[in-house]
Formats: structure tokens, C-alpha cells, sequence
């Protein structure tokens, strides 16, 4: 690319990871969690989870330990490019490693994240069920967090987009025009 142009979407996320390669190849320095999370999160918002996930797996080939804020980006990549089910299970594995490595277990911010992935995707019985499953006390199999503000935010914002989705669809198939019984017109 020309000397100062500045990259763009996709372009920009691959500069980063190429950044990211030079700092530890071209001078010697060992990137951080933080580091790999920035790249990361420049592929997530560039809408390519793929992307992300290679420099999830290149954050631990160089031995680089993920962290919370490195599933949070992950998760969001998901949400995204809609891939509910792939944010899910990295809630799984998030919860097996906090288990096994004494990781922070998932939270606030997790089951936001998720619950943001299920309204964008229209599962709106999905989002209220990790509410739930967020509010149930740990000792009774849940994750025992309080949902804060931006939680409940996330929760409304599931509504809302479903029921924009749904009158979308009812608008297409011709339900609900006004055409009926109670639209006021007798």
C-alpha cells in the first residue's frame, strides 16, 4: 500500500496482526494478553470471526494465557456474524478453564455479551434463559451475578429487535395491515 494510506475494515484488522508479528519478530518483544485482545478485536469489528480466532490460537501457541476481556472479544466477534451457538460455547470453555486453571469464571459482561448475541439473532426465549441462568445462585448451578444497567439494556434491546423482526415478517406476509377485525374501520 502507498507510504500513509490508511487501511480500512479488514485491511486494517490484517495490519494490525501484521503489527502484532513484528513487534515480536522485527524487535524482540513479547506481546501481551492486551496486545493479542486489540488485534483481536480489530478482526471482530471488521466482522471476521475467523480472523479472531487465529489470533486467539496464535495468543496460545506463543503462550499467552487468554483472559476474561480476550472472551469477551470473542464472543462479540460471534455475536456480530451471528453465530450464537460458537458465543455459547465459548462461555462453555471459559467455565471449564476457570474450573481447571483458576481462571475468572464468566461474568456480568459475559452473559451481556450473550445475551446481546441472542437478541441480534432473534432468540429472544435463548436471551431470557441466560438471564436467568446468569441470576440463579452458583451453588444452585448458576452463575450467581447480578445483571447490572447495560444487562437489562441488552434484555430490552432483545425485545425490541425481535418484535421489529417479527412485524418485518408480519408486514411481508400481509398480517397485520390494518385490513382485519379491530382495525378500527366499521
Amino acid at each position: 500500500r502507498r507510504r500513509g494510506a490508511v487501511p480500512e475494515g479488514g485491511q486494517c484488522a490484517a495490519e494490525a496482526l501484521a503489527l502484532l508479528r513484528a513487534m515480536r519478530s522485527e524487535f524482540g518483544l513479547r506481546p501481551t494478553a492486551i496486545s493479542y485482545n486489540t488485534a483481536m478485536d480489530a478482526f471482530g469489528r471488521a466482522r471476521d470471526v475467523e480472523g479472531a480466532a487465529a489470533v486467539l490460537r496464535e495468543m496460545n501457541e506463543n503462550g499467552v494465557p487468554p483472559n476474561d476481556r480476550t472472551y469477551s472479544i470473542m464472543m462479540m466477534a460471534c455475536a456480530r456474524e451471528g453465530r450464537v451457538d460458537a458465543a455459547f460455547e465459548l462461555l462453555e470453555r471459559m467455565k471449564r478453564e476457570a474450573s481447571s486453571r483458576r481462571m475468572k469464571p464468566p461474568n456480568a459482561v459475559h452473559y451481556t455479551t450473550l445475551i446481546d448475541a441472542c437478541g441480534r439473532a432473534g432468540q429472544l426465549g435463548r436471551a431470557f434463559s441466560t438471564f436467568e441462568e446468569m441470576r440463579v445462585p452458583r451453588d444452585r448451578g448458576g452463575a450467581g451475578l447480578r445483571p447490572n444497567v447495560i444487562t437489562w439494556t441488552a434484555l430490552i434491546d432483545a425485545c425490541v429487535k425481535t418484535a421489529a423482526a417479527l412485524g418485518r415478517k408480519e408486514k411481508a406476509m400481509g398480517v397485520g395491515s390494518g385490513s382485519g377485525a379491530g382495525s378500527g374501520g366499521g
